[in-house]
């Protein structure tokens, strides 16, 4: 928690770099930070003002309205103000909105959810049915008269039915352009030259403000009513269905609830299901349903108390870097994690982020103290984006790498972004031994269960692993002894590092760490020896005999095998050390069997490239299995190569990759259908 007066430090830093990046979106119609980085800051602005309210200035980006009058257009002031929104993130924020709601009343409200759209605010007003004038938002007191150009607008009626009231009547919507409409937007863009267009919102606020009403005419703007504060009705429900009468378009998915359970349940729903919309929505607009109630709440500083904008999770946000961790891995590669303040991405809390590599630190500028951009897409590991420099305090000084870790000096080989633990020492440090540990008991290779990251610490700081062959030398009375062990837990481990001698050859091959060797390259070398080796169940001693006669020409021309992964795995049977542990797995009886089939004839997928994503009904590595038998390979990423995706539910940035690419994209269902069609 901050003191009173860092809070007082940090909140002029985050109002002034509020301010600037409003003043580019509202005024310039550009921006530099995305839309969910800018609702982090706010939201961090609004969570220290709520901690010390008597810090809170006027002109605080939370007490007012963004946006403002630009030259070359007519001010004109509004006859109800328009408000902003204050925003909640979380389902505690919105139980918390509903509390207030029901002190202020005396009794629960019932709530009307709307999808929020990407667009740009406008009042049109209409006297007697005819339309007079169409205003921005502007600061919510005054906007900018864009009538001209509004009037372009096919789905802007300019004379309202006979049902609209006689006199001032006043529709408010967002102005946007849809998905498509972006797309086919920037492709004119591409094919004239011209740069693209960052996002469709800021697209819509540049084309309503042209001074030149053609221009609008040809952006495909499209106007969509989210009220009616003008009308005489009892509810917002019934505002959006006057609209619909009026011949304005209403967003159609919006839903009244009698409780903030079904509230909530639109929300989780629309998380999902939002990607499939024509037009861009980051949350859902959550009202207070009846007007009357609504009125009652009043407004406290620029927003109604009777509405809130939910927020979805969002893939971007905005942190504070506390530190900078360096941790070396299985191979002694050293990489760099940024500690951070707990930010919610993507669902879920984040308190660390990667920063990759020394030349990513120096290209980003990343500093302890700095306000950083952070990116978690799906299953994605967080990521540190770039520095938001406004936000920068004087003591941030740019970060220097050790000479040493844990005693042992770093290097940075010529021609590689990594710094490493000196080689020839890096089997003295216990983290390099530890992490070697986690991958081999990892489920992808030996899959021991019970041996996680805590367990494989202790053993290596207890001295009882000095070497993977070490872990089937483990006794009872040895785990017995170690702190965080009992006698149920003790004979769990046993037995699983038991069963692992028996994981197939592939599994082991993985496990064992060569650097550059994944589950794929694993697969590779033991088709290799089945070919080498004819049909029959080949123990270990027998595939590791065979592999050690290969020279790196050999291993290089083996499929998808390169000279720098030959280079690695000719390394490692040839190093003595390496060699040492083999041989004392075999010794202990470690079997890794390569069993070799009779030659199948090809299968519906031979030749296929698939990849997985989001979250399947079945572990990913037996689906994995049924593609590889039925002659398929399974990749980790979506690239022009890939014929198919599997998308399970809650897929990410891979399945939209492959929506961009034109991939074929298969439920579980559909694979599975091909594959019975086999």
């Amino acid at each position: 928690m901050l003191s009173r007066a860092q809070a007082s430090a940090r909140l002029q830093l985050l109002r002034r770099e509020i301010d600037r990046q409003r003043a580019l979106v509202h005024e310039h119609d550009t921006s530099d930070l995305s839309e969910a980085a800018l609702d982090s800051l706010k939201h961090e602005l609004s969570a220290l003002e709520a901690q010390y309210p008597e810090l809170v200035t006027p002109d605080s980006p939370s007490q007012r309205v963004a946006g403002g009058v630009l030259p070359g257009f007519r001010k004109v002031a509004h006859t109800q103000r328009m408000l902003s929104l204050q925003d909640v993130f979380s389902r505690e924020e919105l139980e918390g909105w509903h509390e207030r709601n029901l002190k202020l009343l005396g009794e629960a409200p019932s709530y009307y959810v709307e999808l929020k759209l990407d667009g740009f605010s406008l009042s049109l007003v209409y006297e007697n049915r005819v339309l007079a004038t169409a205003v921005t938002r502007g600061d919510g007191m005054v906007g900018e008269d864009v009538t001209a150009q509004i009037r372009t607008l096919d789905s802007v009626p300019l004379e309202l039915p006979p049902e609209a009231p006689a006199g001032r009547f006043e529709v408010r919507g967002e102005v946007l352009i849809t998905k498509a409409d972006f797309h086919l937007i920037n492709e004119e863009q591409i094919k004239e030259g011209k740069p693209v267009y960052a996002n469709p919102r800021n697209l819509a606020a540049g084309s309503v403000r042209q001074l030149d009403p053609a221009l609008t005419a040809k952006r495909r703007l499209r106007f969509v009513c989210f009220g009616v504060p003008s009308a005489e009705v009892l509810t917002h429900e019934d505002e959006h269905l006057f609209a619909r009468q009026l011949g304005f378009w209403v967003e159609p998915h919006s839903k009244a609830c009698t409780s903030t359970d079904e509230v909530w349940d639109f929300l989780q729903a629309w998380d999902t299901e939002r990607n499939d919309l024509p037009y861009g929505t980051d949350g859902a607009v959550v009202n207070v349903q009846e007007r009357a109630y609504f009125q009652k709440l009043g407004v406290v500083g620029k927003a109604p108390r009777g509405a809130v904008a939910y927020k979805f999770p969002a893939e971007e946000g905005t942190s504070v870097v506390r530190d900078i961790e360096l941790t070396v891995g299985r191979t002694g590669v050293v990489t760099p994690t940024a500690l951070l303040d707990p930010v919610q991405l993507a669902g879920t809390t984040v308190q660390r982020a990667t920063l990759h590599n020394a030349d990513q630190i120096a290209r980003l500028d990343v500093r302890i103290g700095d306000t950083v951009v952070l990116r978690k897409a799906g299953d994605i590991i967080p990521e540190v984006l770039s520095v938001v420099m406004g936000l920068r305090p004087p003591s941030a000084l740019p970060f220097q790498y050790p000479e040493t870790l844990g005693g042992v000096p770093l290097v940075r080989a010529e021609g590689e972004v990594a710094y490493r633990v000196d080689p020839a020492a890096a089997r003295t440090l216990g983290a390099v031994l530890q992490r070697q540990i986690e991958h081999f008991a990892s489920r992808g290779a030996m899959d021991i269960r019970g041996l996680g990251e805590q367990t494989a610490a202790t053993l290596v700081e207890a001295g009882l692993v000095r070497s993977l062959a070490d872990l089937y030398l483990l006794t009872f009375e040895q785990l017995m002894s170690l702190e965080g062990f009992a006698e149920i837990s003790a004979q769990n481990l046993l037995a699983s590092i038991q069963a692992s001698k028996d994981r197939p050859l592939s599994k082991l091959i993985y496990g064992l760490g060569i650097r550059h060797v994944g589950e794929e390259t694993a697969r590779t070398l033991c088709t290799f020896l089945g070919q080498q080796l004819g049909v029959g169940r080949w123990p270990l001693a027998r595939t590791i005999a065979v592999l050690r006669l290969q020279t790196e020409a050999s291993l290089q021309a083996l499929p998808d095998v390169g000279a720098v992964v030959a280079s690695a795995i000719h390394t490692y049977l040839t190093d003595s050390h390496e060699q040492v542990v083999l041989d004392q797995l075999i010794d202990l009886g470690v079997q890794a069997p390569l069993e070799v089939q009779a030659q199948a004839r090809a299968g519906v997928l031979t030749g296929k490239t698939l990849v997985l994503t989001g979250t399947l009904s079945r572990p990913r590595e037996e689906v994995a299995l049924e593609i590889r038998a039925a002659g398929g390979k399974v990749s980790g990423s979506v690239s022009s190569e890939t014929d198919y995706v599997v998308a399970g539910e809650k897929a990410g940035s891979k399945l939209r990759e492959a929506e961009r690419l034109g991939i074929t994209v298969l439920d579980e269902a559909g694979l599975a259908e091909m594959l019975d069609a086999a």
